[in-house]
C-alpha cells in the first residue's frame, strides 16, 4: 500500500469515526480549495447545491460544532454557505451562530493606507482584492509575476511594521494582521460551550490552514490536508480533492 494510499485512508477512516459518534467532535473546516474548487478569480467559484445543506445537516448533527475557517469575510460565507460558526479573513474577524460579528483586525484607516501602497505598484493582470480587514493579491492569471508580486507584498509588510504579515497561499498573497490566524481561530472556539471538551477534526488545503492543523494537534486532534502537493504539513492525514472531501462529507451528512 502506497503512503498516499494510506493517508486518504486514514483521512476517509477519520471522516467516518466523525460520523458515527458526531456529538464528541468538533469540525473546522476551510472553504476555497477544500469544499470548493479554486476558481480564475474569487468570484467565479461554484458552490455545488448539495454542499450548503449537507453541512447544515452536519452540523445539526455535531449539535453546532462546525466551524467555516476562511479567508473569505465571514459575510461572504455566511451568505453561501448559512448560520454557522465563522472564523473570517484567516482569523481576523469572527461571527457565531446567532449573528454576533467580532473584528479583530486593524482599523480600516490601516487598510485604506495598505490598498493604496499596494495598488500604486500593481503589475498588469494582477487582481487586487480588498477584504476590508485584509488585502489579497492574485496572480493566477499572470504566475510570471510571482517574484514582483512578492517583493511588493513584502515591501508593504516592512512599510506598514509589524503589526502586518503577508500570508502565502495558492497564487495569492495576503496581508494580514500579524496577530490573528487560523490556529488562533480554533482555540477561541474551542472555549465556547458547542465545542469545548471534543476531539478535534481540522480540514484545510494551503499553507494558511497549517496553522489550524497545527492547533487541532495541540489539542490532540487530527487534521487532513487537500491535495497536499509534496508540501511539508502539520496534516496527519491527505484527500486527493475537493470532490473526494465532498463525497465523504455527503456520506456522513
Amino acid at each position: 500500500m502506497t503512503a498516499e494510499l494510506s493517508t486518504t485512508n486514514m483521512a476517509a477512516a477519520l471522516l467516518r469515526d466523525l460520523g458515527r459518534a458526531p456529538r464528541d467532535w468538533a469540525l473546522f473546516l476551510d472553504i476555497d480549495g477544500t469544499l470548493i474548487d479554486i476558481a480564475p478569480t474569487p468570484e467565479a467559484v461554484e458552490i455545488p447545491h448539495m454542499l450548503p445543506p449537507a453541512l447544515a445537516r452536519l452540523n445539526a448533527a455535531l449539535g453546532g460544532a462546525l466551524a467555516l475557517i476562511t479567508g473569505r469575510r465571514c459575510d461572504w460565507a455566511a451568505h453561501h454557505f448559512g448560520p454557522f460558526a465563522i472564523s473570517g479573513l484567516h482569523g481576523a474577524e469572527r461571527l457565531d451562530a446567532t449573528g454576533h460579528y467580532a473584528t479583530l483586525g486593524p482599523p480600516r484607516s490601516a487598510v485604506e493606507r495598505a490598498r493604496a501602497l499596494i495598488a500604486a505598484k500593481l503589475p498588469q493582470d494582477v487582481l487586487l482584492e480588498d477584504k476590508g480587514g485584509t488585502l489579497a493579491v492574485h496572480y493566477r492569471q499572470a504566475p510570471a509575476q510571482a517574484r514582483t508580486v512578492a517583493a511588493l507584498m513584502a515591501d508593504t509588510a516592512r512599510l506598514l511594521g509589524p503589526e502586518w504579515v503577508v500570508q502565502h497561499g495558492k497564487m495569492v498573497l495576503e496581508l494580514r494582521p500579524a496577530d490573528t490566524d487560523k490556529g488562533q481561530a480554533v482555540d477561541f472556539w474551542l472555549t465556547t460551550p458547542a465545542f469545548a471538551g471534543r476531539s478535534v477534526l481540522a480540514i484545510g488545503d494551503d499553507t494558511t490552514d497549517e496553522a489550524m492543523f497545527a492547533a487541532a494537534r495541540k489539542h490532540g486532534g487530527h487534521a487532513i490536508r487537500i491535495a497536499a502537493d509534496g508540501y511539508a504539513t502539520h496534516a496527519d492525514a491527505i484527500l486527493p480533492s475537493p470532490a473526494a472531501l465532498r463525497q465523504l462529507l455527503q456520506e456522513i451528512a
